[in-house]
């Protein structure tokens, strides 16, 4: 099996806590820690919360369970495509290196989509059914979309200028 798509998720119960504490405990200090940077100083009027009196790992891990929330559209984190560090196979969905999964939703998105999230997920949704079901999809249609900050090579080759 290769390397990326190795299960990272073990599976008993007590496996997957510990990971989860580990991961959540890590992913704290490292935030908070990229937060208090210099650099971020004019910024960063303070933690506001959880707040600095909480240190230990009980103390994040029970911040992290009566706290935590998804603020964003999780999306793009099982990449589309061929390349080596592509997650998902774009003409079956199924995951490189895996028999019997198949991702159908915002993971497979190249980037996080502008508006909500709902249309762009339908049409992957429809997509992938298609190809699961053996459809002929439909020809793509080259349409034009704002993509913030786009590079000035993006932004000539989508109004057909030179570099």
């Amino acid at each position: 099996m290769p390397e990326q798509a190795k299960p990272l998720i073990p599976g008993d119960k007590a496996g997957f806590e510990a990971l989860m504490r580990r991961h959540n405990t890590r992913l704290f200090r490292v935030a908070r820690s990229i937060l208090n940077q210099p650099g971020l100083a004019p910024y960063n009027d303070g933690e506001i919360s959880p707040g600095k009196s909480v240190e230990t790992d009980e103390e994040i891990l029970a911040w992290v369970r009566r706290d935590a929330e998804t603020a964003l559209h999780p999306s793009c984190t099982a990449k589309l495509g061929t390349e080596s560090d592509a997650v998902v196979d774009p003409t079956t969905m199924a995951v490189h290196g895996l028999e019997g999964i198949r991702v159908a939703d915002a993971s497979v998105f190249p980037f996080v989509t502008n508006g909500n999230i709902y249309a762009p997920v339908m049409m992957v949704a429809e997509k992938s059914a298609d190809i699961i079901l053996g459809n002929t999809p439909l020809a793509a249609e080259p349409v034009e979309f704002y993509r913030h900050r786009a590079t000035v090579a993006e932004s000539n080759a989508t109004e057909g200028r030179a570099q």
